[in-house]
């Protein structure tokens, strides 16, 4: 007789707490790409009205609750919210992991997209060329100081002679996106990833 080993499932169950349609959309699209064979087994996505909400304990509390309602048991919860170089939502989103943690939801953390989820995709431009249809050159500056990169994302697309629409093409640029490049340019995106994809 031949015993298997079975190795139990480390991965995890995330929820996702996201600020609209485009990101709710781009972020799992994100993590299906970008995680190893270790990433999350499930991904349940809930969507604020905004990042008032989503800097908000208690809305925030309400809508963990509501997954955790849903869905069943949840290992981690990441509310990822935009800077738009506004300087203290980082502070912000602090005093809300700890108002969070004092209520019970220790499983909650903060990811902030430096500058805005866009701005994770910027950086590589390969993966804007493949859903433009075509090689796009090197974006110049600083990708993560950028404070609107979604308005740099429509004048690329114009330039090409395609409207930009942040639901479609975030999502498309999400699933070819080298995280590896794009993280090296906008160290959030990092971030995000190992707070999202790891066990």
């Amino acid at each position: 007789m031949v015993l298997r080993e079975h190795r139990r499932d480390t991965r995890v169950k995330l929820g996702l707490i996201v600020e609209g349609k485009s990101d709710d959309r781009c972020l799992r699209r994100l993590l299906q790409t970008c995680c190893s064979g270790d990433g999350p087994t499930s991904i349940w996505v809930r969507r604020t009205n905004g990042v008032g909400d989503s800097l908000n304990a208690k809305k925030v509390l309400a809508t963990a609750q509501a997954l955790i309602a849903e869905h069943g048991s949840i290992d981690r919860i990441v509310v990822c919210i935009d800077e738009d170089c506004v300087g203290d939502r980082r502070a912000k989103a602090a005093n809300c992991e700890r108002e969070l943690r004092a209520a019970g939801l220790g499983s909650v953390s903060y990811s902030l997209a430096q500058q805005a989820v866009e701005g994770w995709l910027l950086p590589d431009e390969k993966a804007i060329g493949v859903v433009l249809g075509s090689a796009m050159s090197r974006l110049n500056g600083d990708i993560s100081a950028e404070c609107s990169p979604k308005a740099r994302l429509r004048q690329v697309f114009r330039r090409h002679g395609m409207r930009y629409n942040a639901v479609v093409h975030n999502q498309a640029i999400a699933e070819h996106l080298n995280h590896a490049v794009a993280g090296g340019r906008n160290p959030s995106l990092s971030t995000f990833l190992a707070l999202a994809c790891n066990s």
